[in-house]
């Protein structure tokens, strides 16, 4: 026959807190690390964004939750600096087809979102990347008004015919 088992039960009280000390280290450990992941994260955004790098800082804000107005200016600077981003590397790749059409992007959503930039305030940025893509345009022998007429173009066959009809004439196409 088997012994019967005579170790007393584990007292209550002390179990109880031990598991009560145990959760609130888990709570501490989970919040802390909420908390400081996010604040590292915006801090990063913070940064890139001051350093122009709009779509790093974008990139850090995505999924978290901040203010409306941070996300919106965030994501506004990222749009239009990633078309004029997109342009210089295909420039240095010789895709210049591919470049012009990121340029009347740039300058098209630089246009499209200078109103909800002034309400973000990012206005200032924005202008400074309708700069210097308005500069770009110019190697192509392009102003800033035909890129706006292309970038509200809706056809896509008109759209590419004039985009080659502009690099026939600036000697790229």
């Amino acid at each position: 026959p088997k012994e019967p088992d005579n170790t007393p039960p584990l007292p209550k009280k002390p179990v109880a807190l031990i598991m009560v000390m145990a959760a609130s280290f888990l709570a501490l450990v989970l919040v802390g690390t909420n908390l400081f992941g996010y604040t590292l994260s915006f801090n990063n955004a913070k940064q890139a964004y001051e350093l122009g790098d709009y779509q790093a800082a974008f990139a850090d804000v995505s999924g978290l939750t901040v203010k409306e107005a941070d996300q919106e200016k965030y994501s506004i600077m990222a749009n239009a600096a990633g078309e004029y981003q997109a342009y210089q590397t295909f420039m240095e790749n010789g895709i210049y087809d591919m470049a012009l059409d990121s340029l009347i992007r740039a300058v098209g959503r630089c246009d499209k979102y200078s109103e909800e930039a002034a309400a973000y305030g990012c206005s200032t940025e924005l202008a400074k990347i309708r700069d210097q893509a308005v500069a770009g345009l110019s190697g192509f022998g392009l102003t800033q008004e035909r890129a706006q007429e292309l970038y509200a173009e809706r056809e896509r066959d008109t759209y590419s015919q004039e985009l080659y009809s502009i690099l026939a004439a600036a000697g790229l196409g």
